[in-house]
């Protein structure tokens, strides 16, 4: 019997040589339609082959979606590539966790980063934050502490009004080490037993009781009263 369904035409091929994928391109000078993510089509010439690159979008690129969009794409991961990451684009950071995340010393000369002094940097676009930069700079200082007035406000310590809006950074020391020099900073060498000073939210600080002892000699005895039963 003869099928009544209407017979489809047959692609043939050439018998000597197996099917390849110029037997599926259109005819010379035609252009192939390339689906895009926004309905656009990137049209490619005929007579270039077509590979896998053709059909790759460019690792960790936003896709094309149009034949004038490449080199956005390509702006688009320089951009992403050279911003700082994580929390090194929000705070003050050292030296070593700079490099713990990859980031090169060639990136830390641009623009965007200030070297704050030795093994410390900051993001240009940084608004200070106390509690933020005492942790930089506890973690860029090995064997000192975060004292005196600093303590006292991260601890929420009661202080007098003078002093309850200060963002001076003090920074104290043993005898056994040298004494800090660093621009913006109030070093202080001190004697010191090891329970006087614990680590808290990250940063080595004095303890509420060392802290109060250290103020003794700047706050009132009145003051350094009203410190000790808050």
């Amino acid at each position: 019997l003869t099928s009544c369904r209407p017979q489809r035409a047959a692609l043939s091929l050439p018998a000597a040589s197996p099917p390849t994928l110029s037997h599926f391109l259109p005819p010379q000078g035609d252009a192939l339609p390339l689906p895009c993510a926004q309905g656009d089509a990137l049209s490619l010439p005929a007579a270039s082959k077509a590979t896998l690159s053709h059909f790759r979008a460019p690792s960790d690129c936003l896709w094309i979606t149009s034949a004038a969009s490449p080199l956005l794409g390509q702006t688009a991961c320089m951009q992403m590539s050279n911003n700082l990451p994580g929390l090194l684009a929000t705070a003050p950071f050292t030296i070593d966790s700079a490099r713990a995340a990859g980031v090169s010393a060639n990136r830390l000369r641009r623009k965007d980063v200030v070297h704050v002094g030795r093994g410390l940097y900051r993001p240009s676009d940084w608004s200070f934050e106390l509690e933020a930069a005492a942790r930089a700079l506890s973690n860029a200082s090995p064997g000192a502490w975060i004292s005196h007035v600093t303590a006292a406000r991260l601890r929420c310590q009661l202080l007098p009004p003078w002093l309850a809006d200060s963002t001076e950074l003090h920074l104290s020391k043993p005898r056994a080490l040298p004494s800090v020099r660093r621009s913006g900073v109030l070093g202080h060498t001190v004697l010191a037993l090891e329970d006087e000073t614990e680590w808290a939210d990250g940063i080595r600080i004095s303890t509420r009781s060392r802290t109060w002892l250290d103020l003794a000699r700047r706050l009132s005895v009145s003051d350094l009263v009203c410190m000790g039963d808050h």
